[in-house]
């Protein structure tokens, strides 16, 4: 690994005075990416003739200082009419009414559902209906879904209250595909990812990083200009065939959305995602995601190592799963039975990994006051890596939508400071989508264009 003295600026987005500039640069990069601006790493000026090697590196420096305050722990933006603000209980009670709350009303909610063309009379007949009624059957789960249509009511949030890093779980009461009733299924088990009373809800279908900031222009078509709403990486099996990383619109649904208590990790975490786009999709991951037992969730040394090769450079190295194999740098399959790429959580894990690491390096050089060497750096990230606490201390890639939830919940920081607070329910309904996503073509190896 190689160190230098150039480092990002941390979470200082780009103000609307230079929003034409950014717009214009954009056209020589990715679509709705941003590149980071490099800089000196602060507080350093005075080593420049200390003697000491100066090589190469990444270093998410800070821009004045090495390390910025957590932001206070805040309750949930409330909207005009909110459940707290002074809405009566009695509306409550008619939202509640009319949601999905318990296995009495699934023979109407699957018709509902039949009726919108969200799966065909065979396919909740079978699959979704069994998968359905052993779920409702299970202990605390209409519990769960009283709180989260009640959450859904009283912690209503808009797009306006995201910022970059935001991590999204898209819930759904009632599985919308096929691939989302097996995931269900999968899910409901008692020690998924070897996880005790594991706190994220069953029904956690989708995990997604906001990625706009709101002093940005927001990309407002496939093709067009501006940074887009989130990041993830796109499965569909069977409701698209995405199948790759992207940075899009976000589309309709509903939406638990955490927010980090480090707001620099974040932005950074979600700025070097949208450089990892059109990395391909595994479904590898997404069986060993899914998996009962820590097997695959461990942070072993393997997955520390791992994880090195994508925190040396973030923004233009791709995840070592879009990379050939050479044989030898697989975590949790063997060659043959692997598939390269990423999944919606991993993303999310990985790249909260990557973002924390070099953050962590760059305040600990500041700290110093000395450009370590190669080697030292090296020893300095292995460290820093070794620490990891919570939601970053897992193999990325045996992490589920719904551990990534948990850990939302219940991770800490190696202070005992909560990572991540929940910050509401966004709910996204036609209207407040920008534009559709779009589907990858995978005879041609390309998306199409946008339809006119």
């Amino acid at each position: 690994m190689e160190v230098t003295r150039s480092a990002p600026a941390t979470s200082q987005h780009i103000d609307t005075e230079t929003a034409a500039e950014q717009q214009t640069a954009s056209a020589a990069r990715r679509s709705g990416s941003r590149s980071p601006t490099r800089e000196s790493l602060p507080g350093l000026d005075s080593l420049s003739g200390s003697g000491k090697k100066v090589a190469s590196s990444n270093l998410f420096g800070s821009k004045g200082s090495s390390s910025l305050p957590a932001p206070a722990t805040e309750p949930a933006p409330r909207k005009h009419g909110s459940y707290k603000g002074g809405v009566s209980t009695a509306a409550l009670a008619t939202h509640l009414q009319n949601a999905f709350t318990n296995i009495s009303q699934l023979d109407a909610k699957m018709d509902e559902m039949v009726a919108k063309g969200k799966f065909t009379v065979t396919e909740a007949d079978t699959v979704i209906k069994s998968q359905m009624q052993t779920w409702l059957k299970k202990p605390g789960t209409e519990a769960a879904l009283h709180t989260q249509a009640t959450q859904s009511f009283t912690h209503k949030i808009g797009k306006e209250d995201l910022f970059p890093g935001c991590i999204l779980v898209r819930k759904e009461s009632i599985p919308e595909s096929k691939a989302h009733a097996f995931s269900l299924g999968l899910q409901m088990v008692p020690d998924l990812n070897g996880i005790e009373n594991n706190q994220g809800d069953d029904n956690c279908f989708h995990i997604m990083m906001w990625a706009h900031d709101q002093h940005n222009p927001v990309k407002t078509e496939l093709d067009g200009k501006g940074e887009a709403e989130q990041l993830e990486a796109r499965g569909g099996l069977g409701t698209s065939n995405t199948m790759r990383v992207q940075a899009s619109s976000i589309q309709e649904g509903q939406y638990w959305v955490y927010k980090p208590t480090d707001r620099n990790v974040g932005d950074w975490a979600a700025q070097a995602g949208q450089m990892w786009q059109d990395v391909p999709y595994s479904k590898t991951i997404l069986g060993t995601s899914m998996k009962p037992g820590d097997k695959f969730t461990k942070f072993t040394d393997a997955a520390q190592k791992d994880i090195l090769r994508v925190a040396s450079d973030p923004f233009t190295h791709a995840p070592p799963q879009a990379q050939p194999s050479d044989g030898v740098h697989f975590l949790s399959m063997t060659p043959k039975e692997r598939t390269p790429g990423e999944i919606c959580s991993s993303v999310a894990v990985r790249l909260y990994q990557a973002a924390h690491a070099q953050i962590a390096l760059a305040n600990q050089v500041e700290k110093n006051q000395e450009l370590p060497t190669d080697d030292e750096a090296e020893a300095m990230l292995e460290k820093i890596v070794s620490e990891f606490t919570g939601l970053m201390a897992n193999n990325a890639e045996g992490v589920s939508p719904k551990s990534v939830e948990h850990f939302c919940k219940v991770g800490k920081t190696a202070e005992g400071e909560p990572q991540f607070n929940f910050l509401g329910v966004l709910t996204v309904d036609a209207k407040d989508v920008l534009y559709p996503e779009a589907r990858y073509d995978s005879e041609n190896n390309r998306i199409p264009a946008a339809p006119r």
